[in-house]
């Protein structure tokens, strides 16, 4: 069957429209704001000057935090949104750019905001609503992944520091989280002790010992969650031998530094082999290009835009599962 002109215009503004449904409900999932507010958030960031950014990106910040902090345990497993802010807050941990004032928020709105304008380009240069839909999806995704990408060289040395830091707390937690914090501070990584300071800065300022060890959670990121976890469970209902719980810590601990070099070796392999494919496919599509006359029309003028758009997609796609692979095994 061959569908007329009609039928691809309409089927391209149906799917159009579920891509726009699809970027609305996304919008609220990760900022917790309509399209709309976000958008001014955006023009704030943009052109309303360093106290109205500020303002803006406070609102975001503690729109995010007040939602994660009534979720329940259970409800933080299940939830999209709380996998999503712990991605994007081990990543600022791993490249150090959380210890500069780089916020979650902050970096989702990069994100959006380089999608926007390549999507601009992008739609100037194939003139196709539903292609700039695809195309904004997915450089947001691929935003976040290769960040994700790039800060997994760190991650591995700041998780080495980490495991290194947890067996010394938890062959110390005799006498509670507090005083085996006291007792290991001099002998942490200096990259990673001034968040342990910190938490005793906090207990020192008479916080509670439950919101002192949510906020260390969250200067560490979620390598140190099932540590936290227990250490809650112990301060809120010691039993004596509660300390023995964290032994289990220390042995999985060496199990997963064992796997680490396997794991990195792992990834390695699978970007190189995604972008020599990668590379060989370029190289084809511009060898055939030039070969036959009419090709560049083909894509850039014609129905192939669609299919240009179908390779970028595939391509993104390919790339994000390898990503998504590695992040799995980790």
């Amino acid at each position: 069957m061959v569908l007329t002109s009609s039928a691809i215009k309409s089927i391209a503004i149906i799917m159009a429209v579920g891509a726009a449904i699809f970027g609305y409900n996304a919008c609220r999932l990760l900022f917790h704001v309509s399209p709309l507010e976000a958008l001014f958030n955006i023009l704030a960031l943009l052109f309303g000057g360093e106290g109205a950014a500020a303002k803006a990106m406070a609102n975001l910040n503690a729109s995010m935090k007040s939602q994660t902090m009534r979720m329940s345990k259970d409800e933080r497993k299940k939830s999209w949104k709380y996998k999503y802010q712990v991605l994007i807050n081990d990543i600022l941990l791993d490249m150090g750019w959380k210890q500069m004032g780089v916020t979650i928020n902050g970096v989702s709105m990069i994100a959006l905001i380089a999608s926007l304008l390549v999507s601009a380009f992008g739609y100037m240069a194939v003139n196709n609503l539903f292609a700039t839909l695809v195309l904004f999806i997915f450089m947001f995704v691929m935003t976040i992944v290769v960040l994700f990408s790039v800060s997994r060289g760190r991650h591995r040395e700041r998780k080495a520091l980490l495991i290194q830091a947890e067996d010394a707390l938890c062959s110390s937690m005799q006498n509670g989280v507090v005083e085996a914090v006291r007792l290991n501070l001099s002998n942490f990584d200096p990259e990673i002790r001034g968040d342990f300071q910190s938490f005793l800065d906090d207990i020192d300022m008479n916080i509670p010992t439950i919101e002192a060890i949510d906020r260390l959670n969250d200067r560490l990121g979620s390598k140190f969650d099932n540590f936290c976890e227990k250490a809650k469970d112990i301060t809120e209902n010691y039993q004596p031998g509660s300390e023995d719980n964290f032994q289990f810590n220390i042995t999985s601990n060496a199990i997963e530094s064992e796997l680490d070099n396997e794991i990195f070796e792992y990834a390695e392999a699978a970007n190189l082999d995604y972008f020599c494919t990668l590379g060989l496919m370029v190289i084809f599509f511009f060898i055939t290009n030039s070969m036959y006359a009419g090709m560049t029309e083909f894509y850039f003028e014609g129905p192939g835009r669609f299919l240009l758009v179908f390779y970028i997609t595939i391509a993104a796609l390919v790339y994000i599962f390898t990503q998504w692979e590695t992040s799995r095994r980790t």
